[in-house]
């Protein structure tokens, strides 16, 4: 995976989510944004919800890929900047489908952009949560089925016919799996 912002170039030597992950850490750690808004795994093991996180230490548990989608990124963008203008550069790691639904909440008022740092990857689909939550753990086996195949088949049906799986042009970083 090569991921590039402003000529900046980093190559991971792991796996993809491991290699993202990675790649906020250091980012964060250089200061090229002050905290970062990603998916997490909840403390059950079950689900996964948006953390603002300033630590890197605490993205052990971070998930940039998580296999089902709770809450639309965009809604958790939307509530971080609802009252304007924050103190603090965040990026936002969340799907181009997310992305595209940030911008136009950006463009209805409802989400200020200012000192949010777009970071979408690269996304086969999300599993459907009525399968996810009858077995997390085999939902877990056929995200990563999916993922490492590129396939569509256990996805949600919407995502079955997304075409714009890969970088949608409004993000700030896009990287790519």
């Amino acid at each position: 995976m090569v991921a590039t912002q402003k000529g900046a170039i980093f190559q991971a030597k792991s796996g993809a989510e491991e290699g993202i992950l990675d790649f906020i850490k250091q980012a964060l750690s250089q200061g090229c944004f002050d905290a970062v808004l990603i998916p997490a795994r909840v403390p059950a093991g079950d689900s996964f919800a948006y953390l603002l996180i300033q630590d890197e230490s605490l993205l052990e548990d971070a998930s940039p890929l998580p296999p089902i989608m709770p809450v639309q990124g965009a809604r958790a963008v939307s509530s971080i900047t609802k009252r304007g203008k924050g103190k603090k550069k965040i990026a936002a790691i969340i799907r181009p489908c997310e992305a595209m639904a940030t911008i136009e909440l950006a463009k209805l008022k409802q989400v200020n952009l200012e000192d949010i740092i777009l970071v979408t990857v690269d996304c086969p689909g999300v599993v459907p949560l009525s399968e996810y939550f009858k077995s997390s753990e085999k939902g877990d086996e056929l995200f990563k089925d999916a993922f490492q195949n590129w396939s569509s088949e256990p996805m949600r049906p919407v995502c079955k016919i997304c075409d714009r799986f890969s970088a949608t042009g409004g993000e700030d970083l896009h990287i790519g799996v």
